[in-house]
């Protein structure tokens, strides 16, 4: 099944379209996410948290908010192999 340039666009803007007048239909509505609880004390699927949080952006796109000083803090450091890579 050959699709052209045309009706790959034309189908993706009603797509879009669609996406954004009925948002419940494709899994969008705002109280359908669950919530995390926020702060140090919150359990985490995996790893620390020590780097930051994972954040909605103003546009509800998953965006990582970072607290970590990676110049400062020891535990930002990655070994590297002299030659390859600078130091950051």
């Amino acid at each position: 099944m050959a699709v052209d340039r045309r009706q790959f666009l034309a189908n993706s803007a009603k797509a879009a379209a669609a996406a954004k007048l009925l948002p419940e239909v494709f899994g969008f509505a705002q109280g359908n996410s669950p919530q995390l609880p926020l702060g140090d004390s919150a359990q985490k699927p995996y790893g620390s948290g020590y780097f930051g949080t994972w954040i909605e952006d103003e546009y509800g796109l998953p965006a990582f908010h970072y607290t970590c000083d990676q110049v400062h803090d020891p535990r930002a450091m990655t070994e590297i192999n002299p030659g390859l890579l600078l130091p950051t």
